[in-house]
């Protein structure tokens, strides 16, 4: 998401929808801090000291208190 840091919202937009064209039906791996991001992914891998927890992003924040915090002060 570095590369999108510095668009405005139309061109970032148009970036994302262009990614997700391309990485239909490939594994396409995505390493982001951008949390408007992850809720759009099959899947989320969440390292948090040395434990992965992996799982959808709604799942997650029912199931991990870790991960449920790292949202709330994120945003």
């Amino acid at each position: 998401d570095e590369g999108t840091t510095g668009l405005d919202p139309v061109l970032r937009e148009k970036y994302r929808k262009a990614l997700y064209e391309a990485s239909k039906g490939r594994l396409t791996v995505v390493i982001t801090h951008d949390l408007d991001e992850i809720s759009d992914f099959d899947e989320v891998l969440f390292v948090h000291n040395g434990t992965i927890i992996a799982g959808k992003h709604e799942n997650l924040l029912s199931l991990s208190s870790e991960y449920r915090n790292f949202i709330q002060k994120e945003e």
